[in-house]
């Protein structure tokens, strides 16, 4: 069995975005995987299966997109876990960037910075209530330990 550091996952339905996605992954040291689901047909994920042998897609019924993101994560494998969308885009180096900095501190949850429309938003912008900032900030994607996530 591979020894997946990071697990990324997705409640996925637009698979013209893939490519970019999984192209902007590749060239990492540590083994990692990405975990769609969703409820498309078996034509149109096939093909990125056999491309991408680091991604997996798991075919559910017509469900909520947030009880696909709960299949997805009960699918991932990796030490490290994170939730993500399927129009994500992540810079070079991404996978052994975020696992060496994980493991050189002692948080327990690290977000990443997005690009929302063309602009680098910054994390004070991710509130539970939209750019309210009187609201609790929120990670739009974060990594964690796995066996956190699932205690």
């Amino acid at each position: 069995m591979q020894d997946i550091k990071l697990s990324l996952f997705a409640s996925a339905v637009r698979p013209h975005l893939w490519t970019e996605l999984l192209e902007s992954l590749k060239g990492s040291q540590y083994q990692y995987e990405v975990v769609f689901a969703g409820f498309i047909d078996k034509s149109l994920w096939l093909p990125f299966t056999v491309k991408y042998p680091e991604f997996r897609y798991v075919q559910t019924g017509d469900i909520k997109p947030a009880q696909c993101y709960e299949v997805a994560r009960r699918a991932c494998t990796g030490e490290l876990i994170g939730w993500i969308a399927d129009d994500c885009r992540f810079s070079e180096g991404f996978v052994d960037n975020v696992y060496n900095i994980f493991f050189s501190t002692t948080g327990a949850l690290m977000s990443c910075k997005t690009n929302e429309n063309g602009n680098n938003e910054t994390m004070l912008n991710h509130r539970f209530f939209g750019r309210n900032q009187n609201t609790p900030l929120m990670a739009p994607l974060g990594i964690m330990k796995r066996e956190l996530l699932e205690e």
